[in-house]
């Protein structure tokens, strides 16, 4: 576990103080949004950028956690966000489906609002437990490097360096795209640390062993699963490395 209680007295700490902590992530989550909202309408950016874009600053709100005060029970407000996401985006995908909606052009794949049940939707889910069962924990730094860095990048270069495409369970796969998810988890890992500071993970064997894990599972994750199947891999792999 590390200590936040420095940053948390940024705000006062205590349920005022996370208050304060999760305004931040709100904000930062919807200025990430509009942004990517505002690349697609100018055509500025390709709309599977733009959802990659999404994936990676949503799998980066963990970066916020030194600002939250765990010596107080509202510490679990980290995951008001994703929350409210996962509201938002059943309600939008499920009842509304306007397909001019900003987080439809923003999250879908083509633009059918049908598409926000599938992996945003199960993105924030696992948010939701990340910040739930593994605030302040090691293994969320191999869970979310995994899948957000490795499993979110993996498709943008797999589409762009097709490097010998090849078929397993989770559908066509290029080795280019898989070595984006090595490369791109490692580099997640590194990020996430150097905020975080888990003294427990710097273990190369660890490091190598998660992003192994990660290519592994993204290859034989079903279409629209591998937000399921990252994490869950990776989580129970380092948990057997002790």
């Amino acid at each position: 576990m590390t200590s936040s209680g420095e940053e948390a007295s940024f705000f006062g700490g205590g349920l005022y103080g996370n208050l304060a902590a999760a305004a931040v992530t709100l904000i930062y989550v919807k200025l990430v949004i509009a942004i990517c909202d505002y690349g697609v309408s100018e055509r500025i950016l390709a709309p599977d950028v733009s959802r990659k874009l999404v994936h990676l600053a949503a799998a980066s709100l963990m970066i916020w956690w030194p600002l939250f005060d765990e010596t107080a029970p509202s510490w679990r407000l980290n995951i008001f966000v994703p929350a409210v996401f996962s509201i938002q985006l059943f309600v939008k995908g499920a009842m509304l489906q306007n397909p001019d909606d900003p987080d439809v052009r923003t999250m879908s794949r083509t633009g059918k609002p049908v598409e926000l049940l599938y992996g945003p939707l199960i993105f924030t889910i696992a948010m939701n437990i990340n910040g739930l069962f593994l605030f302040n924990k090691s293994e969320s730094v191999y869970c979310m490097a995994a899948l957000g860095f490795g499993d979110g990048v993996a498709p943008l270069i797999g589409k762009r360096y097709p490097i010998q495409h090849y078929r397993c369970p989770g559908g066509v796969k290029s080795v280019g795209g898989s070595m984006a998810v090595f490369v791109a988890s490692i580099f997640g890992f590194f990020f996430f640390q150097s905020i975080l500071r888990f003294p427990e993970t710097t273990e190369w064997t660890n490091i190598i062993t998660m992003a192994v894990t990660a290519v592994i599972s993204e290859a034989l994750a079903p279409i629209d699963f591998d937000n399921v199947t990252v994490p869950v891999a990776v989580y129970f792999v380092m948990k057997q490395m002790g």
